[in-house]
């Protein structure tokens, strides 16, 4: 994740979500390949790093977040880098073609959430 953040700040325009969303996608291909569903692959990857995840669903809530006092001060960066690591997790995944991912981040004070729907669902 340090590495990706960095990537991100390190862009011309450290608070553009896009460059935080890409440098999260690089960090998942850095990650061994998924296995099964996006829906699987998401929750597997987001558990060995940290993050409490529960499959809620099509979606998975996040109850633990290793970077959540620089999420709460820099979401657009740090939120972003999670969402992009998650839509990589989902397109690697056997299924991931048919899968847009979306964020909800602090739905609760300790919950994001990560969105899996069918391609022609509607994220946020």
């Amino acid at each position: 994740m340090v590495g990706a953040l960095a990537e991100a700040l390190a862009s011309p325009d450290p608070a553009g979500p896009d460059a935080a969303r890409a440098a999260g996608r690089r960090w998942a291909d850095r990650l061994p390949s998924p296995r099964g569903d996006a829906r699987t692959a998401v929750t597997d990857a987001f558990a060995r790093l940290g993050f409490g995840p529960e499959r809620a669903g099509d979606d998975v809530a996040l109850r633990t977040c290793p970077f959540r006092a620089a999420a709460e001060a820099h979401p657009q960066v740090v939120c972003q880098v999670h969402l992009g690591l998650a839509e990589r997790l989902a397109a690697r995944a056997r299924d991931g073609d048919a899968i847009r991912v979306g964020l909800r981040p602090f739905v609760e004070p300790n919950l994001c959430v990560v969105l899996l729907r069918g391609a022609g669902a509607h994220t946020h």
